[in-house]
């Protein structure tokens, strides 16, 4: 089964030389590592930020998780502990939520969006240049 494929980075508010910066990691439960996501966000000051195992759920607002400067998507695990996804898209970047899903099993949660993310070159005739990533997810 295919959960995301295809998603798109369209060229927006980049310069030419910069690029796009995800960074990645497995928070363990985050809910008690806020000062440490802070941390990070501060030291390596990533453009996107997306964090497994949250261990969210509903008995915490989204203004709990809120990081300044940043879209907050979430998506908890509702049938069982643990698990749970957060990304973060810095203000400034467009992007587009494309699903959002915590399978029934409470085994797997996803949230698939696009960004849309341009850089002006101005060596080639000003226009704006698009960039396609995709990925394929397939579970066992």
């Amino acid at each position: 089964m295919t959960i995301f494929s295809a998603v798109n980075v369209n060229a927006v508010n980049v310069s030419a030389d910069s690029t796009l910066s995800v960074l990645y990691f497995n928070a363990n439960d985050l809910r008690n590592k806020i000062n440490e996501l802070f941390t990070i966000t501060n030291t390596y000051n990533p453009d996107v930020l997306c964090i497994t195992e949250t261990f969210a759920t509903s008995n915490y607002n989204d203004l709990f998780f809120h990081l300044p400067g940043y879209f907050l998507l979430r998506q908890d695990r509702i049938v069982r502990g643990g698990g749970g996804i957060i990304l973060y898209i810095r203000n400034g970047l467009s992007y587009q939520l494309d699903s959002s899903v915590a399978h029934s099993s409470g085994l797997w949660e996803a949230i698939v969006c696009t960004i849309f993310f341009s850089c002006f070159h101005p060596y080639e005739g000003g226009l704006f240049l698009s960039f396609t990533w995709s990925d394929d997810f397939i579970l066992p």
